[in-house]
């Protein structure tokens, strides 16, 4: 270390200096920007699989909005769609959102059962760059969790292009 970190060999010697142990290991990650109430039509640019802490395995996906009726996530704004594999509606949700994309991939609907561990695996793998650029669109609707939270549902849906006119 030179520079700017020469003045912090050493380390601090607060109280509570200790509470920062185990920070070299640690990953730099960003918070999510979640949709509020609304309909948004969305581009993937990541989508990923990894695991919080304590929690366990976890399912992210970054979005360009396309279109939208809510004025905290505008045209051209970002945002987040996490499910944790620790929730009720973990597999549900994954297989909702995998049909959506598989959808507009091949341009018409397909069925739920299509929707495998193997094509949700090929979906997040390598931060999702099979799908990145596929457009989706999203229903958010905040609902009250039974321990007197919220939690936002996600209804995805497809989006079709009309095929070409002969």
């Amino acid at each position: 270390m030179s520079g700017i970190f020469d003045k912090a060999q050493g380390g601090g010697t607060g109280p509570l200096a200790d509470v920062f142990k185990g920070v070299e290991d640690a990953k730099v990650t960003q918070g999510g920007d979640y949709f509020d109430d609304g309909d948004y039509d969305l581009e993937v640019m990541t989508a990923k699989l990894d695991v919080a802490r304590k929690k366990g395995t976890f399912a992210a996906v970054h979005f360009k909005v396309l279109g939208s009726n809510n004025e905290k996530h505008p045209v051209g704004s970002e945002g987040d769609w996490f499910n944790g594999s620790w929730t009720e509606g973990f597999l549900s949700n994954a297989k909702e959102f995998g049909q959506a994309v598989m959808s507009t991939m091949g341009n018409t609907m397909v069925d739920e059962t299509d929707i495998t561990q193997e094509v949700l695996g090929w979906i997040f793998d390598k931060g999702g760059e099979n799908i990145r650029g596929v457009k989706v669109r999203v229903r958010v609707k905040k609902k009250p969790t039974k321990a007197g939270g919220e939690f936002s549902r996600h209804f995805w849906f497809p989006v079709m292009t009309a095929p070409a006119k002969a």
